[in-house]
Formats: structure tokens, sequence, C-alpha cells
């Protein structure tokens, strides 16, 4: 099914829609600052791109990671500068003795900058500690691990993309040993200078053994750890239902606390003190709003937070695009609501979506949207939409599209799955293309904005 719009009776349709509809970039009000930055030219693109993150560093440099099978790329990251200019990658991980591993012997990646200072944190779930997968994976103090499933690892990187140490493992080596594998579920640097790291546990023995948790095959688990790998908090059960557990992002950290977004039947929040204390229970995300019980384990979800702890959940439901925030305390500061006016039937499209949040509480959400009006989305096409918010959550902007791709080009593919970061007056915005380039292929693209909260703008009106 799609919904039918034609270009014969555009002008109509704009004077008489009661759906948001978005429009081009020049008529929003925000400035671009980059073209669409294509991550993944040539030999490095093996068509099957995903997993994307991005995150800006405190001197503006933006990092971007993916991950695709078809071109021997199970995890990596790539730095750029403002302006776009590759600076370091694509990398995965360092060694003990500082030499780089390949680029397949992990997957899932997700990347966090510090928010307190320089540095960013990348990680994935790793296996080929051995290096039967790749030799340049081999690591003499880790070959032990070799036969692991997988496990959550993470590296500290520094501004000018350098290696800052070399790969941390957060759980104990007993822990990680246990039948079966854990995937990460996200991390990030807490205002300490410590790392916290979330995984899904599908050591199918942990939910009865270790945590009382006895239906639970898989388990939301924390851990805490210093960044040259001492343990600080060995891992624990996030979640207290007995159900299966479920993360895919959701981790959101602020000054003095974090907290984690996750499925154990419902969607669920929980607060933390920097010492892994909870500052409140689990909070059934059903008996605040059903509006944002939704997206699941975190793909089709964004939960970030500024460092005051305004925390930002953007989540989908029936194609429409749904933005709330949560104060640090886990009480609601802007109840749920869509991002723009959807269409009764149709949404707005939306599928996988994401936000971000400065520091004085603004945010933006972005998601893939088949509204724009004088067309006739097919399945399976549809652009990357964006729209900022004042910290109330009124609308500072219009919805508008995303890409800087000509315009003969933006309806005969899929661009989605998109991922921001927005920091110091920049916005990045990271998606999946298969439009700007000519030959329908897939790629990683990256576009930064200047944020629209520098300078006064207009007061836009939900449609």
């Amino acid at each position: 099914m799609m919904r039918k719009m034609t270009v014969c009776v555009l002008g109509f349709l704009i004077a008489s829609t009661v759906h948001g509809v978005p429009v081009p970039l020049p008529q929003s009000g925000v400035v671009a600052l980059t073209d669409n930055i294509i991550l993944n030219p040539g030999d490095m693109n093996g068509g099957t791109v995903e997993s994307l993150g991005v995150t800006i560093l405190s001197n503006g440099s933006v990092l971007t990671g993916w991950q695709d099978n078809q071109a021997v790329i199970g995890t990596c990251w790539l730095l750029v500068d403002s302006q776009g200019n590759r600076v370091a990658g694509p990398l995965a991980f360092a060694k003990p003795d500082g030499s780089p591993t390949g680029l397949n012997g992990g997957w899932g990646p997700k990347m966090h900058c510090n928010d307190w200072g320089p540095g960013v944190l990348f990680g994935s779930a790793f296996w080929d500690f051995d290096g039967t997968t790749q030799p340049e994976n081999y690591m003499e103090s880790l070959a032990f691990l070799g036969g692991v499933d997988s496990t959550p690892a993470m590296q500290m990187i520094n501004n000018d993309g350098t290696f800052n140490g070399h790969i941390v493992l957060p759980y104990p080596t007993d822990f990680i040993l246990r039948e079966g594998a854990m995937r990460i579920g996200d991390a990030g640097i807490l205002s300490n200078g410590n790392i916290v790291v979330f995984g899904e546990d599908r050591q199918a023995g942990d939910g009865p053994d270790l945590f009382g948790l006895p239906n639970a095959d898989r388990v939301i688990i924390m851990g805490i750890v210093q960044p040259d790998g001492t343990i600080v908090k060995p891992p624990v059960a996030v979640q207290t239902t007995d159900a299966r557990g479920e993360m895919w992002h959701g981790c959101a950290v602020f000054e003095g606390g974090f907290a984690a977004r996750y499925t154990a039947g419902p969607v669920c929040l929980r607060f933390y003190s920097n010492d892994g204390t909870p500052t409140t229970n689990q909070i059934d995300l059903s008996t605040v709003d059903p509006l944002i019980n939704q997206g699941g384990r975190g793909d089709s979800a964004g939960f970030h937070a500024n460092p005051k702890g305004d925390c930002l959940i953007v989540n989908q439901t029936g194609g429409r695009c749904i933005a709330a925030v949560f104060n640090k305390n886990g009480t609601v500061k802007v109840p749920a609501f869509d991002v723009d006016t959807p269409d009764f039937q149709y949404g707005l499209g939306a599928d996988r979506v994401d936000g971000a949040i400065d520091e004085n509480g603004n945010f933006l959400a972005v998601w893939r949207d088949m509204s724009y009006p004088g067309v006739d989305f097919a399945p399976g096409t549809g652009l990357i939409a964006c729209r900022f918010f004042n910290a109330d959550g009124t609308p500072a902007t219009p919805s508008f599209i995303v890409t800087s791709a000509s315009t003969e080009n933006w309806f005969t593919s899929e661009d989605r799955r998109p991922r921001a970061s927005m920091r110091n007056g920049v916005a990045a915005i990271g998606w999946e293309d298969s439009n700007t380039n000519l030959l329908g292929v897939r790629e990683m693209v990256l576009r930064l904005f200047r944020s629209p909260f520098q300078t006064p703008v207009q007061d836009w009106e939900l449609h």
C-alpha cells in the first residue's frame, strides 16, 4: 500500500493537507555545513551496510561506524573533521602492542563521544581474539578467549583518531567464559571517567543461575570498568522482569549518572548513579504512555541525554515518529507527541528513527519519510527527514529533507535508518542512502548542519 499524491495537484495538496509534509532544506531556515559525505566509496562498500552510528567529538570532528559483511567489515569506525575531510579510518580496535586489528572479528558497532572532554568510545561485540577469522586480530594475552561466541569489547579513541590504550573487556573473564554469547547493547563514558557497558546476555543459563530470573533466556546486564580495564562493578541485571531482555542502543549518560532503555516484556527505563546504584525502579513505559512503549529493543528508537540529564526518547509506531523527554529522576518533562502531524492511515512512513539533544535541552528527530508532496512513493522508497524542537517540545523548524542529492535522484530507491548527534551548535545526521549513487548502491552518508538554536528562529507551528 502507498499514499498517492500527484504533481498535477501539488498546489491543492499543500493548501489543504491536514498532515505534515517536509519541505526542501532552503525553506526550513536550517543551514547545511556540508553536502552529502559518502563514507564508504568504492571497494569499502559491499552494499550490505548496517548498524550505523554517529557521534560528535569535543573538537567538532564526527566519528561514524558501521558493519558491511559483504565488504568483510564486521565493525569499523571512520573519523572526519568538521568540514567533512577524512581524518582516520576505517579502523576497529588496537591490540596491546598498539597495532590495529582487522575489520572482521566483531560486529554491531557502538560509539559515544566523551561529553566531559576530548575523546570518544568505540565498541562492538568481538570474538576473534585468536586470529582465526583474520590473523591481524591475534592477541597473545587474550587468545584463550578465541572460542567465545562473542563478548562486548571497548576502545578509547583520541580526537585526532589515534588509539588511547587498547581493547578493554568490561566483564570478568570467568563471566565471559560461561557458555553462550553476549551481544553489546550500548555503552557510554560517565562523568567520572569510567565506562558503563550494557550487554544482552545470551548465555542462556545466566538468567536462572546468576540473576534469579528463571524465564529470562536473555538478560540485560550492566557493568562498569575503568579505561585501563579495571573492573569497577561486575555485571548485574538491569531488568527486574522475569522475561526475555533485549537492548540495541539505549544508553544515556549525564552528570552524575546514566540511564538505560530496553525491553523486558514492555519497553522499560532505569536510572543509575555513576557507581551503578539504581536511582529508580524499572519504569514500565506502557504505564506512562503507550506512544513511547514502542520501538522494540531499540532498532526503531533513539535514547540520548545531555549532560544536565534531559533524556530524549524518539520511537516509531504505525509509521509515526514520536518524541518525549524525561528528567534524570525518571519523570516526564516533555510528554510524548508526534514530530509532525501524521496521515491518518499511513503516518509519515517512519521506519527506524533517532534523535539528538543539545546542552540546553533543544532536540531533533530524524526518520524515514514517505509524505513528500507530489510524489507517489513505492514500497521500499523514502527520504530522511528531520525536525528541530525547542526544549519545551515546541517546533523550532518545519520538517525538512536532509539529503543534498539532486532531486532527480530522490525517489528511485530508499534512504533509511538515520542516526544523529548534536553538540556545540552542530547537528550530524547519518543514514543508509541508495539515492546518492546513480547505480542505487547503498552507501553510508553523513551530512552536517548548523544548529538553529545559535540564533533566534521562526516559531513554526505544527501542521
